[in-house]
This record gives structure tokens, sequence and C-alpha cells, in this order.
């Protein structure tokens, strides 16, 4: 799927396979296995996690979630969960870099003018442990 010297901010739902959660999540990763088994699935992309962490440096976001993570103890569960808040607060204003808007934008006109559904995949939430 990849390019030597060449990131891209999307992958479609037929080049992604089981192997790549990390990159897709798990959602995204399981289309792709579905597609491989032959089951109709409707055509789809993900943004991948390279999107995530360039908009995350872009934004100049990497300290100041590091700095929230460090508050976090894991006796305390409200502790968590105001990490979470202050984290989620730091995605509200920044815009996406431009690259990453418009390979996002160019795969969804790709798409054409069909019904389109967007779920939230965590590359880490279908590991076993």
């Amino acid at each position: 799927m990849r390019r030597a010297g060449y990131v891209r901010f999307i992958a479609w739902f037929n080049e992604i396979c089981k192997d790549d959660i990390a990159l897709a999540g798990g959602k995204g990763a399981n289309l792709g296995e579905l597609i491989s088994a032959g089951l109709p699935v409707p055509s789809g992309f993900c943004i991948t996690t390279a999107a995530y962490r360039r908009h995350v440096a872009e934004a100049g976001l990497t300290g100041v979630i590091d700095e929230a993570l460090r508050t976090v103890r894991f006796d305390d569960p409200g502790s968590t969960e105001a990490a979470s808040a202050r984290i989620a607060a730091l995605f509200e204003e920044p815009a996406l870099p431009n690259d990453v808007t418009e390979e996002i934008l160019t795969a969804y006109r790709a798409l054409g003018r069909q019904p389109v559904a967007v779920r939230s995949s965590a590359t880490t939430e279908d590991l076993p442990g």
C-alpha cells in the first residue's frame, strides 16, 4: 500500500487487512478482511494514524497531551476523566493540515454522492490485552 517516502493519510478498505490495525483501526482492518473474503462491503476508506500523527505534530499537541497523561493516577478514575476531557478539548480548535484535508476530501469525492457512515476506531481497541 505504501510507496517509499510517501505517507498516505487514507487507506481504502480493499487495501487493508487484519495486519493493518495499527494503521487503520480494528473496524477498518475487519472491513478489509470482509472484502478479502468476498463479502459485499460498500466502498469506503479509513483515515490513517499517519493523519492523526501529522495533525498532532503540526498543531503542537504532543507535549500538551503527554502532560495531561502525566496527571492520570490509576487509583483515581476522576483523574483519567479529567485528563481525557483536557485532551479532547485540544482537538476542538486546530484545523487539519491542508494536505491531510485534501487527501480526505479527494477520497470522499471519489465515493460519489452515495450516503456514507463515519465511525471511530481506535488502533488498540480490538487487541487481546
